[in-house]
């Protein structure tokens, strides 16, 4: 059992050792960012993230990594190394589930597996939040499954209740880790009532049936309590997780070409975060953005509620596809630098498998006979039932949210028990006269074909992910003041795929910061372009867009084009006080002072208390 942890924490080291020098291992991108920022600042103090305000998703991981580096250091490398002995460890919690599920030789197959899974191994070095959930996860299925071990062996193996409450408060700590887990509870909580029902039907027997169920959704709401306990008292808001959820539905469920293919990372997410000014005139304010995104999801949903359902039905097929894992990190960079990433197996071995095991679970659930030719007890028939109640809601649940990689990932650790399952039961029906093999057979290649529909464009996603990739290691080699190599990176996401908008933006900034204003604005010019192309109706991304352009021609010496850039924005928006200010302030460095003068005066006239532009000429009226 512990050469199991060894062997996970030889993999997860030794893939440590070869990411060691990578900019993405040494600085947070992206997603990780968000968590790595909080983090420091919670650190530095603020406990209550009022620097930050609602959350726009659970912050439990930040919490973690915040006390972590108020007690050791700030320090990325250090939480890949906890990360690491965390995510190790958890593979006796996989394997401690597996053997109250399945026999030794299964479960181990199946922890195994989950040790040498490579996108495990990768996540553990990157400073997401996968390996810190799925660990929880672990510990709340295996609180489970023991409650289930001890309620039949009818008090014999210690009290009930004590992994049931156990399982509540951690079941709890998953959904502020990863809120898509609450889809899979209401099947749960049925399966709790229908453990602990007997053959006795009179309603006092239903309700004391049901009194686990209630147990466990108390733990789980009080555990939860804090962040909307925050929520409402700081911002006057109802966001028990976050503020995320309606808009995560309608970029993963509408018909409008939006998704994380179009909508992510950067500046295409900030302008389809900004949809419900620009197309809603919703109120600039947290409940009036989720009051526009659940409007426009019951609208969606409304007008073609078939589409909805067969997307929801391809985005299954999607989460099964092997290939699917591919799309949203940068996997293919990562198994270039690490050997063992390239040998290691992922699921595209393991797929099969456990679709086979997941398929058998269930066909063998519904007969005690069947059961009982493979020798499971009833403690064991429970455990695989809630097993697969947390597997297959998941799967159709998640498909609702947005079906990317990292979505999926707290059902495949079950999926790899079931898998290791269903190696065990074929080795045994090939060594078994009684047991017809040819059926089993079949459902392994239907698995293998079902794991390898191309269900979708899969060169696109390889090519998003080299973008994304080279996006995020200009993003890495900024952090870390190294802005000239930040540009060559920069300039590769631009040729893999010139038209996405945040390549442009950061090879900008890199220009910038490596003392190339003139480049950096002809690199801005070329993200105006693809601005007034890709999204001509959205005049607030355009003016964010002019604005930085304007800093950089100044930064150039080009008074005169920063003077031009001002302009436009004020044509767009004549009544922003910003945009005049900017325009005043390259006025008067373009030599303008007359017109620097009318535009200040005009700021006043829209404000009459803007402390700047009476400050700009009280200085100006000074001898």
């Amino acid at each position: 059992m512990f050469l199991l942890v060894g062997v996970a924490l030889a993999v997860r080291f030794g893939h440590m050792a070869l990411m060691a020098d990578s900019p993405l291992f040494l600085s947070p991108t992206s997603d990780a960012f968000e968590h790595y920022d909080l983090a420091r600042k919670l650190a530095a103090g603020d406990w209550l993230g009022r620097s930050v305000g609602p959350y726009f998703r659970p912050q439990l991981f930040a919490y973690f990594c915040g006390a972590l580096y108020a007690v050791f250091g700030i320090s990325f490398v250090l939480l890949h190394v906890v990360l690491g002995v965390i995510d190790s460890v958890a593979v006796l919690g996989w394997y401690a589930l597996g053997r109250r599920c399945f026999p030794r030789p299964a479960a181990t197959v199946g922890a195994l597996a989950i040790a040498l899974h490579w996108p495990f191994v990768y996540f553990a070095a990157s400073g997401y939040m996968e390996t810190f959930a799925m660990a929880l996860m672990s510990v709340f299925l295996l609180m489970l499954a023991e409650h289930a071990r001890r309620v039949c062996l009818r008090g014999r193996g210690g009290s009930p209740w004590i992994p049931l409450v156990a399982a509540g408060i951690v079941g709890g700590l998953c959904a502020l880790t990863r809120p898509t887990t609450l889809i899979c509870m209401p099947g749960i909580g049925i399966a709790l009532a229908a453990l602990h029902l007997g053959k006795e039907r009179r309603p006092l027997a239903i309700a004391r049936a049901c009194l686990p169920t209630v147990v466990l959704a108390l733990c789980m709401v009080v555990t939860m309590s804090p962040n909307a306990i925050r929520h409402a008292a700081m911002f006057g808001l109802w966001a028990p997780m976050g503020t995320a959820s309606e808009m995560g539905i309608h970029m993963g469920n509408n018909f409008d070409g939006w998704g994380w293919e179009v909508s992510s990372p950067g500046l295409e997410f900030e302008v389809y975060q900004k949809l419900p000014l620009i197309e809603g005139g919703a109120e600039p304010t947290i409940s009036g953005f989720r009051t526009f995104w659940r409007a426009r999801n019951a609208e969606r949903i409304g007008e073609n509620p078939t589409g909805f359902i067969g997307g929801i039905a391809l985005k299954v097929l999607q989460l099964l596809n092997a290939k699917e894992v591919h799309c949203t990190q940068d996997f293919l960079y990562a198994r270039e630098k690490s050997v063992l990433l390239r040998l290691l197996p992922g699921l595209g071995l393991f797929a099969p498998f456990a679709i086979v095991g997941a398929l058998a679970a269930a066909w063998l659930l519904s007969s005690r006979a069947r059961w009982n030719t493979w020798g499971a007890n009833r403690a064991q028939r429970w455990s695989i039932l809630l097993l697969l109640l947390w597997v297959v809601p998941y799967l159709a649940g998640v498909a609702v949210y947005l079906a990317i990689s990292r979505h999926r990932l707290p059902m495949i650790p079950c999926a790899l028990l079931l898998g290791g399952w269903a190696a065990w039961m074929l080795w045994r029906a090939f060594h078994s006269p009684r047991v017809d093999i040819w059926p089993w057979l079949a459902a392994l290649v239907a698995g293998l074909a079902l794991s390898r529909l191309p269900v979708l464009p899969l060169q696109y996603l390889d090519r998003h992910e080299r973008w994304w990739t080279q996006v995020n290691l200009g993003s890495a080699l900024q952090s870390l003041n190294r802005p000239a190599e930040a540009v060559v990176e920069l300039e590769k996401s631009v040729e893999v795929m010139p038209d996405k908008l945040e390549g442009w933006r950061q090879l900008a900034r890199a220009l910038g910061s490596s003392g190339r204003p003139a480049d950096a604005a002809r690199a801005q010019k070329e993200l105006l372009v693809r601005v007034r192309t890709q999204y001509p109706e959205y005049y607030m991304v355009e003016a964010a867009v002019l604005e930085q352009l304007a800093r950089y021609q100044i930064e150039a010496s080009d008074p005169a084009g920063a003077v031009l850039s001002a302009r436009k924005i004020v044509a767009m928006v004549p009544d922003a006080t910003a945009g005049r200010l900017l325009l005043a302030f390259f006025l008067r460095a373009d030599g303008k002072e007359g017109e620097a003068r009318e535009e200040f005066a005009r700021v006043l006239e829209l404000d009459p208390g803007n402390a700047t532009a009476q400050a700009a000429l009280a200085k100006e009226a000074s001898p």
